[in-house]
């Protein structure tokens, strides 16, 4: 935890923010909060502390308007200086993760990905494409089973198209790492279908976890509800419980 609220640079101590102001930042040393102390994944700010703020991370973070007093702030996964309140973050980050996965299937050579079905399976919610998928400017035929599902798909390409390209083997693996997503298997079996000079893979259908790392972060945040907290921090963490999801999309990528 950090005392001063000057972020840790190490962005494994900050996975999980909660600002607080003078007073409830002064009670974390008491009673059943202290064991925020021991805490090395979850970093405490207090707002007010001015002369320690100017330049940090925090700093930023505060003139950006996301780190107020009471706020608890998730870590974006694939961009650790990049945060949102825990209680907005599960779709957003799913969207990042999607549009990523996008980016490096563009750096591997693709011409198009289409979104086939999208399942949210908190509340066994589902999306599917119907007949009118992957025609750009087609309205889509489409099945829907709760707002959930429907919701992820309105927000995210459902057909993303490329001029098609020789796959950039280098770009994609530094892309993966720059995203921290070098442990999603999918991906690195994609990117070794398109390594090599022969019989290079031409199309893959792909079911994608896009709530991995961020429901990782989720259960991070949960386990902090400490007395210390003011009501707004636990209104958000509760919020963040009740509205948790976990997406699944399933994917055709043509090369």
């Amino acid at each position: 935890m950090t005392q001063f609220g000057v972020l840790p640079e190490d962005p494994r101590a900050r996975r999980v923010v909660i600002a607080l102001d003078q007073v409830d930042f002064d009670g974390i040393d008491m009673g059943d909060s202290r064991n925020l102390l021991r805490r090395r994944d979850v970093a405490v700010v207090n707002v007010e502390d001015q002369q320690n703020l100017a330049g940090s991370l925090a700093g930023e973070l505060i003139d950006a308007g996301v780190l107020t007093a009471g706020a608890v702030l998730a870590q974006n996964p694939y961009r650790n200086d990049d945060y949102l309140p825990v209680q907005e973050s599960d779709q957003a980050f799913a969207i990042e993760k999607f549009m990523v996965v996008s980016h490096i299937c563009q750096l591997l050579g693709a011409k198009s990905i289409e979104v086939l079905k999208v399942d949210e399976q908190e509340r066994n919610s589902h999306w599917s494409a119907g007949a009118g998928v992957g025609v750009k400017g087609t309205k889509v035929d489409a099945t829907v089973k709760g707002e959930k599902a429907a919701s992820l798909a309105r927000r995210i390409e459902l057909h993303d198209q490329f001029d098609g390209a020789e796959p950039n083997i280098e770009l994609a693996i530094a892309a993966l790492r720059s995203r921290n997503l070098t442990r999603e298997r999918d991906l690195v079996a994609l990117i070794d279908g398109r390594t090599g000079d022969h019989n290079l893979l031409k199309k893959r259908t792909l079911e994608m976890d896009l709530s991995t790392e961020s429901r990782r972060l989720l259960d991070i945040a949960l386990e902090v509800n400490v007395p210390v907290l003011p009501v707004s921090a636990k209104a958000a963490l509760e919020k963040a419980s009740s509205e948790k999801s976990h997406y699944l999309v399933r994917y055709v990528v043509d090369f």
